[in-house]
């Protein structure tokens, strides 16, 4: 299903169909993130005691991080906090949100509707949320098995993160700063590798598809 979709999608002008593109993807933002064994690797003589380091744990404080973006910057944020439910209600709350956003800052996208392409999570694929999408104007593109949507993104953001302490909104402030400072290049080249992925996994009839 979701291959022959892409095989239209294609079809069509090049430069129209990722003017009308929104992706979104989700991931947990922690307080507090520790090094990693590569992050936290030491020079030192081959005689030198091993340097002391305090044990170190995930912090309990968390955030979700839903994060909406086109081919030239991010679009819409939304933070939920650890212990919230995400539901149905929820995500179309989400939906009408983007949509104000879409007015706001990209009223180019309203003539010829928005497609949305997101990850295939419960409350994302549920009939009811699809219905809800169609009736504000959105075309829920198919993602492909095994394809994130924000793979060049998220690495980058929990890399500048690891080995850090936030306090409350400190760390939201932190993904805030990260996002801003992606220029237009970086999101565009994002939905180009994304694409050619997508067009590799139809190639492929849906079998997994390697990075890069």
């Amino acid at each position: 299903m979701w291959q022959r979709h892409f095989c239209s999608c294609i079809k069509t002008k090049r430069w129209e169909f990722f003017n009308h593109l929104i992706t979104m993807d989700e991931c947990w933002v922690y307080h507090c993130d520790p090094e990693t064994k590569e992050m936290s690797k030491q020079w030192k003589h081959a005689v030198s005691p091993p340097p002391k380091k305090a044990i170190s744990q995930l912090s309990s404080g968390k955030v979700m991080l839903s994060v909406f973006w086109d081919q030239r910057s991010v679009v819409m944020t939304n933070y939920t906090q650890q212990g919230d439910t995400i539901t149905d209600e929820y995500y179309w709350n989400l939906l009408r949100k983007l949509w104000e956003e879409i007015k706001k800052k990209l009223c180019r996208m309203l003539g010829k509707g928005v497609r949305l392409l997101q990850d295939n999570t419960l409350a994302h694929a549920a009939h009811a949320t699809t219905t809800l999408a169609a009736s504000l104007g959105y075309e829920i593109l198919p993602l492909p098995p095994d394809l994130a949507v924000s793979d060049f993104l998220f690495p980058w953001l929990k890399k500048l993160l690891h080995g850090k302490r936030f306090q409350d909104d400190d760390v939201i402030s932190a993904v805030e700063d990260f996002l801003n400072s992606q220029n237009e290049t970086s999101y565009d080249q994002g939905i180009q590798q994304l694409m050619h992925r997508w067009g590799k996994c139809v190639a492929l009839q849906g079998a997994y598809v390697e990075k890069g």
